[in-house]
């Protein structure tokens, strides 16, 4: 009997469940004894014919019957989820739903027996067709024994999304980091034993400094790592920001030519946090982890959701929010005709960038129910004088971060809000913002950005009762930011994330 014939029914056997004993007779009676050598060559091709198409039938039964009492069984056992859910992205979600479970089992044998439509994530095994090693390798990863998983990125920013599958080898016992973010996450599961490498940068992130202090140093920044370094760590997997595909796409390649797989995320980002969280959910093998995180985040942006959609749109103030210092105060810098360099002032804020449509800044704006002052405007850029007095925003929120203006200090373990007051300060002081309503009415806030990356929620809420105190007043961020390190990183809250933060006396 041909090899690829025992093989068939080998997968056949483990699919169905059927005992060794009882699986090594089914191949013993397929095997040339002295007797079957005896018969025809035609005969004997009928025997296998018949054995691995009974085989066959004996899986199908379940299939076909639940085909015929489609009406008996339950939606989600044999259709796919609907739009509004959450797909898990991960190659054996046959029916397209939020998990891995029998249910999968099921509808992958409809489509091989050709009651239901194929679908993308049926093909557990990722070979480009659909067959029972594909019902082999859904019972393990349901069972927790596959060797490899096959996992989709979420690449671009929403809604330009493209999904694009990665093979990576399990379990992940050997992980290197070329995002904070990504190294965050790791920690979140417990798993920070399994991460060899990180990046300078990453070192120095407060929330998770203690637990990674002694990993190999892969480069001092990630968009800076050392290629030779990483793959002499022996990854399984290196985890990275997904704009390594745009700026860094050399290290991608260099990775897959010494066959490190690259998994690109952007955990950051809440329109991909619960579909990315979920495929590291799997990978990690932490699936109760990853659902408290994405619930976490869910239940919170609901919320404020829930308020901020009760807001009428003449009680939403207008609202520019900006981020980025290019220079430290005292620096030189050029002026717009790029012909003339001025220094500015200690006294007087650092030049940035307005967040204009379509950005990150522009979404937080309107999820926190503020009017962006800058909509008429695309991405980032920087406006003068004439503009910030013209628009007279009633909110100014300055996203910054340690370093910034070449003295901030901010985030987890800063002792104290000094560095904060002061910036906050020169912005209100500095000509053209002193006279706009943000300033004159105190209403001119400071936000480290590692009040988000991982839980941008929080970030939302420090936003949200900001620009409307009277609706989030029993609401506490800082309480929030609180509960999320003690479940998530285990560690107790420290630092100085906003400033003013004026529900909490003192701070």
């Amino acid at each position: 009997m041909h090899a690829n014939n025992y093989l068939a029914i080998w997968a056949i056997c483990i699919t169905k469940n059927v005992s060794y004993k009882y699986c090594t007779l089914l191949l013993y009676f397929t095997k040339e004894d002295k007797t079957i050598k005896k018969m025809k060559r035609k005969s004997i091709a009928f025997l296998e014919l018949a054995i691995v198409l009974l085989s066959l039938f004996l899986v199908a039964i379940p299939a076909i019957a639940a085909a015929q009492n489609v009406q008996k069984v339950s939606a989600c056992t044999a259709t796919t989820a609907s739009e509004d859910d959450i797909v898990l992205g991960v190659y054996g979600n046959a029916n397209e739903d939020e998990t891995i479970d029998m249910r999968d089992l099921t509808y992958v044998k409809l489509i091989f027996f050709g009651e239901r439509p194929e679908t993308k994530l049926a093909d557990a095994k990722y070979d480009g067709e659909i067959n029972p090693l594909d019902f082999v390798q859904i019972k393990l990863i349901i069972v927790g024994k596959e060797n490899e998983l096959t996992v989709v990125q979420y690449l671009g920013t929403p809604p330009d999304i493209t999904e694009e599958p990665v093979t990576i080898s399990i379990p992940t016992d050997r992980i290197v980091t070329a995002s904070s973010y990504a190294c965050e996450a790791i920690c979140t599961f417990g798993l920070e034993d399994t991460i060899v490498g990180v990046d300078g940068f990453t070192k120095k992130v407060g929330e998770i400094a203690e637990l990674i202090k002694a990993k190999e140093e892969i480069g001092v920044y990630s968009s800076s790592m050392d290629v030779e370094k990483v793959i002499s760590l022996e990854p399984d997997v290196v985890v990275a920001s997904t704009y390594f595909r745009t700026y860094y796409p050399i290290y991608e390649e260099q990775l897959s030519y010494a066959g490190i797989p690259m998994l690109l995320t952007d955990l950051d980002e809440p329109e991909k946090y619960a579909e990315e969280f979920g495929v590291l959910g799997w990978l990690m093998s932490n699936q109760e982890k990853s659902e408290a995180l994405i619930k976490f985040e869910k239940e919170l942006y609901g919320l404020i959701g829930e308020r901020v959609s009760e807001i009428p749109e003449n009680e939403k103030p207008s609202t520019v929010y900006g981020v980025y210092c290019p220079c430290p105060p005292g620096t030189f810098i050029p002026d717009d005709d790029d012909e003339k360099l001025h220094a500015f002032s200690f006294n007087e804020a650092p030049p940035c960038y307005i967040a204009g449509s379509d950005t990150s800044g522009d979404n937080r704006i309107v999820r926190a129910g503020g009017i962006n002052a800058f909509a008429d405007i695309e991405s980032y850029q920087q406006v003068d004088t004439e503009a910030i007095i013209g628009r007279n925003p009633e909110i100014l929120i300055m996203d910054v971060y340690p370093g910034y203006a070449g003295f901030v200090e901010c985030g987890y373990d800063v002792a104290d809000s000094s560095s904060m007051h002061k910036i906050r300060g020169m912005f209100m002081n500095s000509t053209g913002w002193d006279c706009t309503s943000a300033v004159q009415n105190g209403d001119a806030y400071m936000i480290c950005n590692s009040a988000g990356g991982l839980h941008s929620s929080i970030y939302a809420l420090y936003m949200a009762k900001w620009l409307h105190p009277d609706r989030f007043e029993d609401l506490d961020p800082i309480e929030m930011h609180e509960d999320w390190l003690d479940e998530f990183l285990g560690i107790p809250y420290k630092g100085v994330y906003a400033y003013p933060t004026q529900w909490r006396q003192g701070t």
